[in-house]
């Protein structure tokens, strides 16, 4: 019988145990986005919930965006690409931003009484799945003698695999949209992806000679993978490179034009600058 590929569930590491588990699926939420478990749809049948990581090839992959927001390191790590925070700014984080080239994923704001002085667009970015991890989530409650709903969730059979090629055509597609709106605005965007999916995207770029780290160039990739801990699987820093929408054009062979004024961007923006909205570097 081969090894269960998932890595983990519900946020929890496979090496727990059968009631930390039990008391995870009951109550379905994500320690990462603090609150319900959001990547599962029951309109969809090759969803399955609770999922964050699956074993691939002897890769630990994140297949749930929402595991890049431990303790919310992807954020911090952004801090040194402000040009115009003080230390004593106040930071928001703003979700599902709209803009020309499409919806990013988070801002994050500096503002200083009341005023945004600064931004960075922040875009979270996993494999696509082809297939259903269903088949896998049933097999690893299973193990652990836990109920299964599947009833409920209405899974397929199908069988789980990773769309490399399609996934880095998508996310260069997208860079280059939001890339170019971000260039024109003076302002940077961040595709913050998986160590395995980043080197493919380094080899794309560095065959149209983008080497290296430029901290004024608008598109900036960082790069996380795994590391294993006494206590479960944790997120860890690994490598980052920076492009121009000019670069990522030249990788899909295409010139678009996206345009948008930063005071039409920022009037939405600012309406969201609320407390629940401020960035908690503590948790």
């Amino acid at each position: 019988m081969s090894e269960n590929r998932i890595v983990e569930l519900c946020g929890i590491s496979r090496a727990r145990s059968r009631e930390d588990f039990e008391r995870a699926i009951r109550e379905r939420i994500c320690p990462f986005a603090r609150g319900k478990c959001s990547n599962a749809k029951k309109s969809n049948r090759d969803s399955a919930p609770e999922i964050c990581s699956v074993r691939y090839r002897k890769n630990d992959v994140i297949v749930c965006p929402k595991r890049f927001l431990e303790r919310n390191q992807i954020f911090i790590d952004c801090l040194y690409l402000f040009s115009s925070r003080e230390p004593s700014d106040e930071l928001y984080l703003v979700p599902d931003v709209k803009t020309p080239g499409g919806t990013v994923d988070y801002f994050l704001i500096a503002a200083r009484n009341g005023k945004i002085v600064d931004f960075l667009g922040i875009d979270l970015r996993t494999i696509d799945a082809k297939g259903s991890l269903c088949r896998e989530r049933r097999s690893f409650l299973e193990e652990r003698g836990l109920p299964n709903d599947e009833r409920e969730l209405g899974g397929s059979e199908s069988s789980f695999g990773l769309k490399w090629k399609t996934t880095l055509k998508k996310i260069l597609v997208q860079l280059h949209r939001k890339g170019e709106t971000f260039e024109k605005l003076n302002k940077r965007l961040v595709l913050v992806v998986q160590k395995p999916l980043y080197k493919r995207m380094k080899r794309i770029l560095q065959s149209e000679s983008v080497e290296g780290v430029r901290i004024d160039d608008p598109i900036q990739i960082h790069s996380y993978d795994f590391a294993e801990t006494e206590s479960g699987t944790r997120l860890k820093w690994d490598d980052r490179i920076s492009a121009t929408s000019d670069d990522i054009a030249r990788c899909l062979k295409l010139s678009e034009q996206n345009k948008q004024s930063l005071d039409e961007l920022l009037s939405f923006v600012k309406r969201e600058l609320t407390d629940e909205r401020r960035l908690d570097i503590t948790r």
